[in-house]
This record gives C-alpha cells, sequence and structure tokens, in this order.
C-alpha cells in the first residue's frame, strides 16, 4: 500500500474514532439528563445502565484517537521525509 493510501486509512480511522466517541458523549448525557443513570426502577432495585461500560469505552476511543494520532503525525512525517529526499535527487 502507498504512504498515501495509509495516510488516507488513518485519516478515515480517526474520523471514526472521533464519531463514535462523540456518540457515546451524547449517550451518556442524555442518560444523565433523564436521570436514568443510577435512578430506581422499582423500591429496592436500582437501574445501573452500564455507565462504567460507556465511560471506559469512551476512554478506549480517546486511546484508540490518540494512538492514531500518534501514527498519523509519523506517517506524515516520514511522507515529507521522502518527498525532500525525491527533490534533493533531482
Amino acid at each position: 500500500m502507498e504512504l498515501h493510501e495509509d495516510i488516507a486509512l488513518i485519516d478515515n480511522l480517526l474520523r471514526e474514532a472521533t464519531h463514535q466517541r462523540e456518540l457515546l458523549e451524547n449517550t451518556m448525557n442524555a442518560q444523565q439528563k433523564a436521570g436514568t443513570v443510577g435512578s430506581s426502577t422499582a423500591p429496592g432495585r436500582s437501574y445501573h445502565p452500564q455507565p462504567y461500560t460507556l465511560h471506559k469505552e469512551r476512554e478506549l476511543w480517546e486511546k484508540v484517537h490518540h494512538g492514531l494520532t500518534v501514527v498519523r503525525s509519523a506517517l506524515g512525517q516520514i511522507e515529507q521525509s521522502k518527498r525532500q529526499r525525491a527533490q534533493n535527487r533531482q
């Protein structure tokens, strides 16, 4: 795969990670506004729609985004280095 194709793939994955993180944030905000996180559904019973899982999943998407950003930066530097090397050959 060509370097520019790798960068395009990383850019697509970054967009997906951002989208997934935003979806989870919206879900957590909606649950918080609706009062469904930790509210009682019946006497003596608490309803827990796994807020920890949503929070953890959001953190994981943040890690994915950060890792992809590091990779994207490195690929960009490699691409720039290759261009400079090609210019020096001329």
